[in-house]
């Protein structure tokens, strides 16, 4: 039994630890030499559209409007960092985005920084207690 809820909690730990980590590192590299801007969110869809896991993991794509440093007007398809169902930004809304001045199609919005962080550690914390479940006797 206890091997059982190890491998679970591990499969939870990689399910949250991956994709958290691989947004940090793009959000890292953005942050070197990223620009802060305000930008609109256009709408808000499904990723899976009509298919049945689309009421599972991260389903909210925002289409965020926003105008780079030297006038472009961007329109960018961004995924959140949520492995859960809530939509976190719905249409009209305001978001602050960060995007790389030399590739303005290269962004995210800012407050995703925060929910990479809490997902990659919540990743850790299962890791952890699959490695307690195996070494306890």
């Amino acid at each position: 039994m206890q091997y059982s809820l190890a491998f679970f909690l591990f499969v939870l730990a990689l399910v949250f630890f991956l994709p958290g980590v691989r947004r940090i590192l793009f959000m890292r590299r953005l942050k070197k030499k990223g620009i802060i801007t305000l930008g609109t969110v256009l709408a808000s869809k499904s990723a899976t559209g009509w298919l049945w896991t689309a009421s599972f993991g991260n389903q909210d794509r925002p289409l965020v409007g926003y105008q780079s440093s030297n006038g472009q007007k961007m329109i960018i398809q961004l995924a959140t960092s949520s492995v859960l169902p809530q939509r976190r930004y719905e249409a009209g809304q305001t978001v602050q985005v960060m995007y790389d001045e030399n590739c303005p199609e290269r962004a995210f919005i800012v407050p995703e920084w925060k929910v990479a962080l809490r997902e990659t550690w919540v990743g850790v914390a299962a890791a952890l207690l699959a490695t307690y479940f195996l070494l306890a006797k």
